[in-house]
């Protein structure tokens, strides 16, 4: 173990590895191809866009959210209102 840390953790079990940033040849947001210079310049165009879509996602979940509750409490107070009228007609209460 002593000579794993004395090598390095990150060498000696590849955890760390350089890669050439000369030729970076992306789809930009939009779908065209486009030559990047930095990986900031990669990172900054599609924060923007997975920004976005989180949004996207975010208000469409809530939106189902909202419906699921809303249908619950729907059914809960048409079964509620069932079973009182079933107990209503068990006591003889409504004319048949």
């Amino acid at each position: 173990m002593e000579k794993v840390v004395a090598e390095g953790l990150e060498s000696k079990f590849k955890l760390t590895k350089s890669f050439k940033t000369t030729n970076m040849v992306l789809f930009d947001s939009k779908l065209k191809i486009k030559k990047y210079a930095t990986v900031n310049q990669i990172m900054n165009e599609f924060y923007r866009l997975r920004l976005e879509y989180y949004e996207k996602r975010k208000v469409s979940r809530n939106t189902t959210i909202i419906g699921n509750c809303f249908i619950r409490s729907f059914s809960k107070a048409l079964v509620s209102c069932f079973l009182s009228f079933l107990y209503i007609i068990r006591n003889g209460l409504y004319p048949s």
